[in-house]
């Protein structure tokens, strides 16, 4: 597949004082946007009837989404009139950040001409996505499909999302179901354990599943949602994901996090996604043996 061109030329119909100018008024640009891609000598240049002008694709496309997909493909898990649910690949974002972006599910989304959820949310490149991912998780997306849904389900996600489960392999011998409670303070690359009892308060319940040599399967239950808010308590407290090498866990071919299940309740309906697409499994344990035990535990705790 060809790689996709920096830079789009345009030919003005009309002049203009300048080229801020014209890019504000045909594209709608601000212009902190325009001063992220272009100098000073390039914004104040006055634009000429029919020059062509050589601009960066990703400030004339902004906040439009390629329909260029280059990644593993996603499953479509469940799909009705609100909800659009996804297996995310790892190693796959859940959204991009500019046109540019060829490596996440709404790319996928746009080559699939799946455009429901793209209409929603369209001054932000998440669109109508209801939480993400990091980019090393695999596991289930869910998009809105809705304006209306997707604000009330954001101004109310706390009350309507009753219960996150997640699974990890941890390079640890587990053996007792334990809860971690720590307060988290962020920066731009990671996150970090604060001694500040007033920061992000941050909760897990682990829970162990299967056990071989020093690999631990587990399932664990979110209670927040911060960023990076398991791997950073799992790894405060001595057992760190395997793969997840920016919080300490051991080398391997992936980050081994897996987003499991989401039970919501709107309108009055109960929901419960659920992804059992992953390779999580495959490397240490048996699937078919791991998944009963999973769910004989699922049974248990709820």
């Amino acid at each position: 597949m060809k790689k996709l061109p920096f830079n789009i030329e345009l030919c003005p119909l009309n002049e203009w004082e300048n080229l801020e100018a014209f890019l504000k008024n045909a594209y709608g640009l601000s212009g902190q946007k325009i001063k992220a891609y272009l100098g000073v000598k390039e914004r104040t240049k006055k634009v000429k009837l029919r020059v062509v002008l050589n601009l960066p694709i990703n400030l004339i496309n902004n906040k439009m989404i390629s329909p260029r997909y280059t990644g593993e493909l996603p499953q479509v898990i469940y799909e009705d009139k609100i909800f659009q649910v996804l297996h995310k690949p790892f190693n796959i974002h859940s959204h991009p950040l500019e046109y540019s972006d060829s490596d996440n599910l709404l790319n996928w989304m746009m080559a699939q001409r799946e455009y429901e959820a793209l209409k929603v949310n369209q001054q932000n490149y998440d669109r109508g996505l209801l939480y993400r991912l990091d980019y090393a998780t695999s596991g289930l997306m869910i998009y809105i499909k809705t304006q209306s849904d997707y604000s009330f389900l954001r101004e109310h996600f706390s009350d309507i999302v009753k219960e996150k489960f997640y699974l990890a392999v941890l390079s640890a011998d587990v053996k007792e179901e334990q809860s971690f409670f720590h307060n988290l303070r962020f920066n731009k690359n990671k996150v970090y354990v604060s001694k500040e009892k007033t920061l992000n308060e941050a909760k897990i319940d682990v829970y162990p599943v299967m056990r071989i040599a020093n690999k631990s399967l587990v399932l664990i239950r979110l209670y927040q949602g911060h960023r990076h808010q398991i791997r950073v308590q799992l790894s405060s407290s001595g057992l760190p994901i395997l793969g997840d090498e920016l919080y300490g866990g051991e080398k391997a071919q992936r980050t081994y996090l897996h987003c499991f299940q989401y039970s919501l309740k709107l309108k009055g309906r109960n929901y419960q996604f659920q992804d059992d697409n992953f390779s999580l499994l495959e490397t240490f344990f048996d699937p078919n043996r791991a998944f009963e035990m999973i769910h004989n535990k699922l049974l248990r705790i709820k």
